[in-house]
């Protein structure tokens, strides 16, 4: 077999960013590197991080920040267009790499490294493998890679240079057809591109992006088997008689994240039948939420139901699965199609049902009636007749409960990408 020494290129490091495509790359490289003796991640430092600009000396363009973990100062990248014109940050890249004698290149997205990233590296490694793994729909959908309707919260089912000059009226729609051109030429660029969920791949096929996206589902954490929730049979002596009377949000505080719709269903059933249950937000403190334009017309239900309504702050994601072993019903009521988010892999790791927004990578993840429930996407209402549900149906908690399954680990799932780089290595 090919010595591998894998590069993994992310578009930012989980301990400044914590949403779940950095995380899920962090996590692979610290597996394939214990796996494979060395490994090496780079990735980006967002702009918008305190100290992100200052961090860097004048001629530098990559920081050590581990070991074997870099971050790069990334300038110069176009986000309508996608491209980089940062030639001196590829070049660094390339000189650290052939340090290094990389010779897997694999890119868990291109965001702030530039669509052209790829090629400008293919330059300097004619015979290493490049692998991108797309983690939403942003070569797509220049509205955050959400496809949701600007402005609207409604669900995008294409796009197509008229729709998205609707969306984005200060781009032409000549400006969109090359955008898509680039995206094409740039997933051309790989040797194999993968998705987590079939849904997105269906949809990048759809587009006219690539027809050969390949399905490898995401992993998480390993964890001891006897700390997982799924299967355990709780006796009713021990069954902890809250969780079924408890409802919490993990995720970052966004609109498209549903923390508003959470919100309103939550002081909806509060309203409506009192203290009967208690609900959480973890990811953000109550002040963020107080100044989401979203969220201005519940701040006195806010303020009327402190006690049974709780807002955690930011938490660690290593923490995570602690924090929700004390919750019964994990809430994911994202608004957008979501592709394979980490924190239904979480949860089930943590044993917890998940009550979700019942579209796109949600519904694949999520079964209804056999691990947890499907409500409809941005609809306040039904997630509150949802709560009621999971409250007053007797043995339903314990039902789905019983039945949620442990995920596929990150060793599992970096199986499937060490047999990949193989194949393609051997060609």
């Amino acid at each position: 077999m090919t010595d591998l020494r894998v590069a993994i290129l992310a578009h930012a490091h989980p301990a400044l960013s914590k949403g779940g495509g950095e995380i899920l790359a962090h996590r692979s490289f610290v597996q394939l590197r214990e796996r494979l003796g060395r490994a090496t991640l780079l990735a980006t430092l967002p702009r918008h991080v305190p100290g992100a600009v200052s961090l860097f000396s004048r001629d530098e363009r990559i920081v050590a920040y581990d070991r074997d973990e870099y971050l790069l100062d990334s300038q110069g990248y176009d986000p309508f267009l996608g491209a980089s014109s940062d030639e001196a940050l590829f070049e660094a890249i390339a000189d650290l790499c052939a340090e290094r004698h990389v010779n897997v290149f694999h890119f868990h997205h291109f965001f702030g490294l530039g669509t052209n990233a790829a090629a400008a590296l293919r330059r300097r490694f004619p015979d290493a493998v490049f692998v991108l793994t797309l983690h939403e729909y942003l070569a797509i959908c220049h509205q955050h890679g959400q496809m949701v309707k600007r402005n609207s919260r409604q669900l995008c089912t294409r796009a197509s240079p008229v729709d998205c000059h609707v969306c984005f009226p200060e781009h032409a729609r000549e400006e969109f057809a090359l955008r898509a051109a680039l995206m094409r030429q740039m997933i051309a660029t790989f040797d194999a591109v993968t998705a987590p969920s079939a849904f997105l791949a269906a949809r990048v096929a759809a587009a006219g992006l690539s027809d050969e996206v390949r399905l490898i589902r995401n992993g998480t954490s390993d964890l001891a088997p006897e700390a997982f929730g799924g299967g355990v049979q709780y006796a009713s002596a021990s069954l902890p008689q809250d969780l079924p009377r408890s409802f919490a949000f993990f995720g970052q505080p966004t609109p498209y994240k549903g923390i508003d719709v959470f919100l309103r269903a939550a002081l909806a059933f509060l309203e409506r039948e009192g203290p009967a249950a208690r609900f959480a937000v973890f990811g953000c403190d109550a002040a963020r939420v107080r100044a989401m334009p979203e969220c201005q017309d519940l701040l006195s239900g806010l303020d009327r139901w402190t006690g049974s309504l709780m807002f955690h702050g930011v938490y660690d994601p290593e923490a995570v699965v602690a924090h929700m072993r004390g919750w019964g019903w994990v809430v994911v009521p994202s608004i957008w199609w979501e592709n394979a988010p980490v924190v239904i892999q979480e949860a089930f790791l943590a044993g917890r049902p998940v009550i979700c927004s019942g579209i796109g990578g949600l519904r694949e993840a999520v079964s209804h009636g056999r691990d947890g429930l499907h409500v409809r996407p941005n609809d306040w209402m039904d997630l509150a007749r949802t709560f009621s549900r999971g409250l007053h149906e007797d043995g339903l908690w314990r039902t789905l409960q019983a039945q949620v399954a442990p995920p596929r680990s990150i060793a599992a799932m970096n199986d499937e990408f060490v047999s990949l780089y193989q194949s393609l290595l051997a060609r």
